[in-house]
């Protein structure tokens, strides 16, 4: 054997002896293991390849359906504003083949959408595999669970009591924070029928005793008289009025004053409503604030104000027994609160072209528990998602590998990992 004496970095020097005796190199008698290997690298593939052609052949039965259920809903839309016409005039009372027209064109609507919602289970089911076996084949590990909520003793009792408020809070450009608050027991109730809804068992949407709020930019000029300052400034230099400095710092000054006033005056009532409305008259009251994880930088729209958030979000962490925690808001938008399905935005009729709106999505399950119970298949958008990024987080706390429930998932974990709160 050698060793180098590095003298610069053109000239090595060799040092000590030559190590004569050769080395036992062990003899290897069976190539077993690796042909084991090889075989189980190739199955992986085959399948890989196979769920590859089966994901590939259902997208394209997706968009087909697709393009069909959109000549059916405009039908079915048709036939919906004319029944509804007949009815308002009082002649509804002799044209049984329109409305034997219209059930039939529901009964189609439903048959296709209940389809394209299998179809989209499959998919994702599909292709969560596919991506464990090509991180297997490429011999790299699935990404771990993030570390879990931190949350004080107090805070953990309340939950397990089904006690304790838990508020989701949607960020957004038109409306600047969409809220949804309710008891955490309603939040249990949410994981068990999504349990009872993958068992394929049939469940009620009860009625929530929830808070709603929305914080809006427009509310907060007014209140800091930001608008009024505004059309001062404005009026001053229409008259050709100089602006001097002072005049503006004092202005300045008087925003800066109120609007930390307001958000304080803000938080306190709407804290007090919520106490007040969910009936929660203990002396350890708490509130556990989940944020999306939206930013929404350099994000405009034409017409709305925005505003930052971070006045309010240091309000929710002012108090010592509540808690607050920024989560994934994956999925939280497009996913039903009620059964946990793909939403679409809500089709509407305006100057006899059929549009979108962005504000309101409508759940196509027909089978959805909200539309049994309530009939109701249209929710507001921001406030789907404020329920669904309070669920998220809520979920992650009672969860065994602190995770959210399957839907708001961006990798397949185990589905069967949630209990009465225990095991925060």
């Amino acid at each position: 054997m050698y060793s180098f004496k590095f003298c610069h970095k053109y000239s090595l020097n060799f040092l000590g002896y030559k190590n004569l005796q050769t080395e036992e190199v062990p003899h290897v008698t069976s190539t077993s293991s690796f042909t084991s290997l090889d075989s189980n690298t190739e199955n992986r593939k085959l399948k890989v390849e196979r769920l590859h052609k089966e994901i590939k052949e259902e997208k394209a039965l997706q968009v087909r359906l697709s393009k069909n259920v959109r000549e059916i809903e405009n039908t079915r839309m048709d036939l919906g504003q004319t029944f509804r016409k007949n009815q308002k005039l009082g002649t509804m009372t002799c044209d049984s083949d329109l409305y034997r027209n219209l059930k039939t064109s529901r009964k189609e609507c439903n048959a296709i959408y209940s389809q394209l919602l299998s179809l989209n289970k499959s998919i994702k089911t599909k292709s969560s595999e596919m991506y464990c076996l090509n991180k297997g084949i490429h011999n790299q590990n699935e990404p771990t669970p993030t570390a879990g909520i931190c949350l004080s003793e107090k805070s953990q009792n309340s939950i397990i009591s089904g006690q304790a408020i838990i508020q989701g809070l949607d960020p957004g450009v038109v409306t600047t924070a969409s809220i949804s608050a309710t008891k955490s027991s309603s939040m249990f109730q949410s994981i068990n029928r999504y349990s009872a809804l993958e068992s394929l068992e049939n469940c009620d949407h009860d009625v929530e005793n929830e808070v709603t709020f929305e914080l809006t930019a427009k509310g907060v000029n007014s209140a800091i008289l930001d608008t009024k300052h505004m059309i001062q400034r404005q009026r001053k230099i229409k008259n050709k009025k100089e602006l001097t400095p002072s005049y503006l710092n004092q202005r300045q000054v008087t925003r800066s004053i109120r609007l930390k006033r307001y958000y304080q005056h803000l938080h306190s009532s709407y804290r007090q409503k919520l106490f007040r409305l969910l009936g929660n008259s203990g002396k350890n009251r708490s509130v556990i604030s989940f944020l999306g994880n939206w930013s929404g930088v350099s994000t405009y729209i034409k017409g709305h104000t925005r505003r930052s958030l971070d006045p309010f979000i240091t309000q929710l962490k002012s108090v010592e027994l509540d808690s607050f925690a920024v989560v994934d808001e994956y999925k939280s938008t497009v996913t039903c609160s009620s059964c946990f399905s793909c939403t679409s935005k809500q089709l509407v009729r305006r100057n006899g072209k059929i549009k979108r709106l962005k504000g309101a999505v409508v759940c196509n399950n027909s089978k959805c528990p909200r539309r049994i119970s309530s009939k109701s298949t249209t929710i507001n958008r921001d406030q789907n998602g404020a329920k669904n990024i309070g669920l998220i987080g809520f979920s992650s706390i009672v969860s065994i590998d602190a995770q959210p429930l399957p839907p708001f998932r961006r990798t397949f974990y185990n589905t069967h990992k949630y209990g009465d709160g225990k095991h925060i």
